[in-house]
């Protein structure tokens, strides 16, 4: 079942939580809010760490809800045959600002990860198959790249933002 997602950042705030409460003097982020926002999804076999290839990740933490969803996302790839494609997880929480603007990434919320990104650079047309598109579409997240200035490693679970 396709899922409805916030757009733009008035929705990702009142659909993930605000973090204003949780930042720091120096921009980082106080620790709760990554206990009280984040959830974890097991994966059905183990990819690739993509900034360090001797580990296997077998667990992705997520915005709690989101985990069903990529647990979705990831059961169906796995089902259909295309878990080989996934050559390498290469993130999905982490506390940053967008890399062309002072925004927090949606990264922050845990509402973002980002695949196979060794032959899927950013402003580059890469070769993110077609077949894991597809899996993230019937979930209702977002591919980077169709956008402008593309992203083709990058999924999100919300749009104009």
């Amino acid at each position: 079942m396709r899922v409805k997602f916030p757009v733009g950042l008035d929705a990702v705030k009142a659909y993930y939580g605000d973090p204003k409460d949780f930042i720091l003097l120096d921009g980082g982020v106080d620790s709760g809010w990554e206990r009280t926002m984040l959830g974890y999804v097991y994966l059905p076999t183990p990819i690739t760490l993509g900034w360090n290839p001797a580990v296997n990740v077998t667990r992705i933490r997520i915005h709690q809800k989101l985990v069903n969803s990529l647990t979705n996302v990831f059961n169906r790839i796995h089902v259909g045959g295309h878990w080989t494609q996934l050559k390498s997880f290469d993130g999905t929480y982490s506390w940053r600002p967008k890399r062309t603007s002072q925004r927090l990434s949606l990264h922050c919320w845990g509402a973002a990860i980002d695949l196979n990104a060794g032959s899927n650079p950013l402003g580059g047309l890469g070769d993110m198959p077609w077949a894991i598109i597809d899996c993230f579409n019937k979930e209702g997240w977002e591919w980077g790249g169709e956008w402008k200035y593309a992203d083709p490693m990058h999924f999100q679970a919300a749009s104009g933002y």
